[in-house]
């Protein structure tokens, strides 16, 4: 495992262009099976020469290196670009996938190189952006992330990315723009081509730079569906239940410009606790331009409806008569099933991480079903968010997104804790058989779990 990590190091480190490489290989600590392979990860930090002109084929080489580590460990590469007198300091997240089912290594090694050289191209778009003084693309996470030098740049910065030619496809279809005042307060505006508004740009832009603002999140990549439609969401923090009551005046008050048939933006509003325990002191939600308490208008976006994801379970194995939310499998079959579902459950956890900026030690197991009979599994992390931002709103968002991409929506809250669920819970014998997903903000920072279905062998 160790060597499949020196060699992918030893061969990044040859690579023209590489400054420096450092690799960090850890176990998922109280899990059952960190002794196998597949349960320990590796980190390897490649930072470049400040040239980029060969940025491109150099993120290309290391995303193979690190494809052919993932046969021995859960291996993600974060390459960074040192930033210029003109260009944003870069860094690309690559995390391949591995190679499963009819995929062979090649294969597996190819994808994640041709991944590679789109995010590459992305990031070096982005880097030359006047307003940027970071930039950050992942393969994990549902949009590239450029920090501005300002709140007051939000505005100017959406603007300036509706320039670029390659702005709305690929890498490029929505780009989070994020930003922190001088208090120490975080915002954060993923745009594309039609969402925001220039109008409500500039408004979102001013409503970051109030001091009584301590967390701005604007969501209008229109591919983040949380159900059967979608509309843009903004979420904002107020430092008190003053200041959020005047935050909602201004924006039901506010008509945004928009076409004919663009769906309106819903808003929350809140206040929180000092307890840190996620739960709102004052809290108020409606959709722009509309008074409290208006039915939801009829201008949504409709999702588009998935193709049925095909069968994994071999003929014979399955067990008919199974309940929601559990699966009956022959013995070999619930193995495999089980195996795989300690995978799919380790790579989500981790790419949460991945995702919010910084990952934490994830702790994986098999556990007894609640029913008491069969086997599910089960797993957790704390990521400490705040070792890397003063505010853990903008990194739960995007995982979030993430997941809301991903096919699961918040479907209950308690105690400060948001729920996630399939958005097809039916679909239990589909690859990814994942049931429950948990997100909750805490004073350590962003606490996740996951929990696949339950799979009784019989």
């Amino acid at each position: 495992m160790t060597t499949a990590v020196d060699d992918a190091v030893d061969a990044i480190r040859a690579t023209a262009g590489v400054r420096s490489v450092r690799a960090d290989v850890s176990p998922l600590e109280h899990s059952a099976f960190a002794a196998l392979n597949d349960f320990w990860t590796a980190s390897i930090e490649v930072t470049t020469e400040a040239d980029a002109a060969d940025f491109g084929s150099l993120a290309e080489t290391v995303a193979g290196h690190v494809a052919s580590a993932r046969a021995s460990v859960d291996a993600t590469a974060i390459v960074r670009l040192p930033a210029t007198d003109t260009d944003a300091d870069t860094a690309l997240v690559l995390h391949p996938s591995e190679a499963v089912g009819m995929t062979t290594r090649e294969m597996a090694s190819t994808a994640a190189q041709e991944t590679a050289g789109e995010l590459a191209d992305a990031a070096l778009t982005l880097r030359h952006l006047e307003q940027a003084s970071t930039v950050r693309v992942a393969d994990s996470a549902p949009s590239a992330t450029v920090t501005v030098t300002s709140p007051d740049a939000l505005s100017a910065a959406i603007t300036e990315l509706r320039t670029l030619p390659q702005f709305g496809t690929g890498a490029l279809a929505a780009v989070t723009l994020a930003a922190r005042a001088p208090s120490g307060t975080t915002s954060s505006v993923t745009a594309s081509t039609t969402f925001p508004s220039s109008g409500l740009a500039e408004v979102l832009g001013e409503l970051a730079a109030e001091t009584h603002v301590d967390d701005l999140a604007y969501d209008g990549q229109p591919d983040n569906f949380t159900g059967d439609t979608w509309r843009p969401t903004l979420r904002v923090q107020a430092d008190s239940p003053q200041s959020a009551r005047t935050i909602t005046q201004l924006l039901t008050g506010l008509e945004p410009a928009q076409a004919a048939g663009e769906p309106r933006a819903s808003f929350s509003v809140f206040a929180p606790n000092a307890d840190a325990t996620n739960e709102h002191i004052f809290e108020r939600t409606g959709f722009l331009g509309l008074a409290l308490g208006s039915p939801e208008p009829d201008d949504a976006l409709e999702a588009p409806q998935p193709e049925p994801e095909a069968t994994e379970t071999a003929p014979g194995d399955a067990i008919p008569e199974a309940s929601p939310g559990v699966v009956a499998l022959a013995p070999e079959a619930a193995s495999r099933r089980l195996q795989s579902d300690l995978l799919r459950v380790t790579e989500l956890l981790d790419a949460a991480g991945d995702t919010a900026g910084i990952r934490g030690t994830a702790a994986v197991a098999l556990t007894a079903c609640d029913a008491g009979t069969g086997e599910h599994v089960s797993g957790s992390v704390l990521l400490p968010i705040f070792e890397i931002t003063d505010s853990a709103q903008a990194p739960f968002d995007a995982v979030a997104r993430s997941w809301n991409r991903q096919g699961f929506d918040a479907t209950d809250r308690g105690m400060g804790t948001d729920i996630y669920t399939p958005r097809d819970p039916s679909n239990t014998d589909a690859s990814d058989s994942l049931r429950r997903l948990t997100l909750r903000g805490t004073a350590e920072g962003l606490s996740i779990s996951a929990e696949s279905v339950c799979v009784i062998s019989g």
